[in-house]
């Protein structure tokens, strides 16, 4: 009650399962999620405080920076 979830959800692609296959590091299998169209957790966080859904204070203390 009086929570909200934000979300981050990585779906796996072809290209990301072989990015992940080939042990790419995390910095390239994120580059290419966000290609693909992935939110991050804090814009997740910054879309429901735009709605009023959060408040911006709370989206910080909850997510690290992109």
């Amino acid at each position: 009650r009086g929570r909200i979830g934000i979300f981050e959800i990585l779906e796996v692609t072809p290209e990301i399962r072989d990015l992940i296959m080939n042990k790419a590091s995390e910095a390239e299998i994120k580059s290419k999620a966000r290609e693909q169209g992935m939110t991050t957790l804090r814009e997740s966080g910054l879309l429901k405080a735009l709605k009023g859904e959060t408040t911006l204070e709370e989206v910080a203390r909850l997510t690290a920076a992109d």
